[in-house]
């Protein structure tokens, strides 16, 4: 409840309140944002995309909505992302992730 009184009240005054774990990575965010709304951009290719760390950081703290295709060469990552597989279409080499 104070945080929504809170977030208001420095809406009004043009502030954007921050969590401090995300300062490191808010500068990229906006660029991000920016970037992919400049350029229409709907489809992001993760190459290397290890434990779709990357995946994650453009969906959700991004805000992205456009196709992901993420693609690892390495075997033994791809293995490890098998919990995708009901949410992701697998391939060979990686795994495509649709809107939401």
């Amino acid at each position: 409840m104070i945080k929504k009184i809170v977030s208001s009240m420095a809406n009004m005054l043009g502030l954007t309140i921050i969590p401090s774990w995300r300062l490191d990575q808010y500068p990229f965010e906006i660029f991000l944002r920016r970037l992919f709304d400049l350029y229409k951009i709907d489809l992001v290719i993760d190459v290397g995309a290890n434990l779709g760390q990357y995946r994650d950081f453009i969906r959700k703290a991004v805000g992205f909505e456009g196709w992901i295709v993420s693609f690892e060469p390495d075997p033994e990552c791809l293995k490890a992302r098998k919990c995708w597989r009901s949410v992701n279409t697998q391939t060979p080499n990686g795994i495509l992730n649709p809107m939401r």
